[in-house]
Protein backbone atom coordinates (compact mmCIF):
# COMPACT_ATOMS: atom_id res chain seq x y z
CA UNK A 1 0.00 0.00 0.00
CA UNK A 2 1.25 3.40 -1.18
CA UNK A 3 0.53 6.50 1.01
CA UNK A 4 1.57 9.76 -1.09
CA UNK A 5 2.32 12.60 1.07
CA UNK A 6 0.12 15.62 1.27
CA UNK A 7 2.87 17.81 0.46
CA UNK A 8 3.43 16.04 -2.47
CA UNK A 9 0.05 15.71 -3.75
CA UNK A 10 -0.27 19.67 -2.90
CA UNK A 11 3.09 19.99 -4.74
CA UNK A 12 1.52 18.11 -7.30
CA UNK A 13 -1.65 19.98 -7.59
CA UNK A 14 0.09 23.40 -7.61
CA UNK A 15 2.29 22.30 -10.77
CA UNK A 16 -0.76 20.71 -12.57
CA UNK A 17 -2.25 24.73 -12.07
CA UNK A 18 0.90 25.99 -13.02
CA UNK A 19 1.59 27.93 -9.68
CA UNK A 20 5.10 28.66 -8.85
CA UNK A 21 6.04 27.38 -5.06
CA UNK A 22 5.37 30.14 -3.01
CA UNK A 23 3.46 32.00 -5.58
CA UNK A 24 0.49 33.77 -5.18
CA UNK A 25 -3.15 32.23 -6.22
CA UNK A 26 -5.30 33.98 -8.58
CA UNK A 27 -8.65 34.24 -9.48
CA UNK A 28 -8.04 31.57 -12.45
CA UNK A 29 -5.78 29.81 -10.47
CA UNK A 30 -8.85 29.15 -7.98
CA UNK A 31 -11.04 28.55 -10.67
CA UNK A 32 -9.55 26.21 -12.50
CA UNK A 33 -8.99 24.73 -8.67
CA UNK A 34 -13.26 24.66 -8.17
CA UNK A 35 -12.94 22.91 -11.55
CA UNK A 36 -10.88 20.03 -10.47
CA UNK A 37 -11.92 19.88 -6.67
CA UNK A 38 -14.29 16.46 -7.89
CA UNK A 39 -11.33 14.93 -9.25
CA UNK A 40 -9.50 15.52 -5.77
CA UNK A 41 -12.75 14.64 -3.36
CA UNK A 42 -12.55 11.22 -4.89
CA UNK A 43 -9.35 10.74 -3.67
CA UNK A 44 -9.19 8.09 -0.39
CA UNK A 45 -8.50 10.16 2.90
CA UNK A 46 -5.50 7.46 3.23
CA UNK A 47 -3.84 9.23 0.33
CA UNK A 48 -4.08 12.37 2.07
CA UNK A 49 -1.39 11.13 4.95
CA UNK A 50 0.94 13.90 6.36
CA UNK A 51 4.39 13.20 5.22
Amino acid sequence: LYVMPYSRIRSEFRSVLGIDPGGQLTRDDLEEALRNAALWAELPMWALAQD
